[in-house]
């Protein structure tokens, strides 16, 4: 390709500017070897910061790892999803008895108590396992069998009625067996109510939610 410059100078460049010939008016010809190819390498490599080369239609695509997503599910916290109440009523008769399980007379106490509780279900996050398919753009949780957090009566709920013995007083081991009772029939009660399909539903939820940071993935528990 030749170009005319404005002062009559003619100018050649040859194969990719690897060749500069300056004729000038008295025919002697000045030929320079510019190094366009090393600082076209440098770019290619990536070693030039300042040019991003893309190709046409190219589409950066986000990739992200299963420490990312555990490590956003751990701060969550405590992954309690549900609490559920019962109220229960039990009553028990306490006898003392001779050698060979004779009663003794006049010595049967009873003791009835009605107390409310509350019932709190979720998950060790530790437990929950993660996979990431960055193709389809998908995360994929499972969720580990829910577990019972806490069990705990209300102590200003519980109503007592008792029928005291001077021949077998009220002792506190009573009140214990009275109240680790109810806390058993309280949880078998929550559980008929479908307490942890409440758990699970909950849990998804939230996971969900935080996980919602990862705008371009679909969240599937599994």
């Amino acid at each position: 390709m030749a170009v005319r410059g404005g002062c009559g100078h003619e100018e050649i460049f040859k194969g990719f500017g690897w060749d500069f010939c300056r004729v000038a008016g008295d025919g002697n010809c000045v030929r320079i070897r510019i190094l366009f190819r090393k600082s076209f390498e440098r770019r290619k490599s990536g070693s030039c910061s300042r040019i991003d080369l893309k190709l046409p239609g190219e589409v950066e695509k986000s990739i992200i790892t299963v420490d990312e997503v555990e490590a956003k599910i751990l701060e969550i916290g405590e992954l309690a999803t549900c609490e559920g109440d019962y109220t229960v009523t039990r009553g028990k008769d306490f006898t003392r008895y001779f050698v060979d399980k004779i009663p003794i007379p006049g010595s049967t106490n009873h003791v009835e108590l009605t107390c409310t509780g509350i019932v709190k279900a979720g998950y060790s996050l530790e437990d929950i396992a993660v996979r990431v398919d960055n193709e389809s753009m998908k995360i994929y949780v499972a969720l580990p069998q829910a577990k019972i957090m806490s069990n705990q009566l209300i102590w200003d709920s519980v109503v007592c009625n008792e029928q005291n013995s001077m021949l077998n007083p009220i002792d506190f081991e009573q009140y214990q067996t009275l109240i680790s009772e109810i806390e058993s029939e309280g949880l078998e009660e929550v559980q008929k109510k479908g307490f942890f399909d409440t758990v699970e539903s909950n849990a998804k939820k939230l996971i969900g939610n935080f996980l919602g940071c990862f705008a371009d993935y679909t969240v599937e528990f599994i």
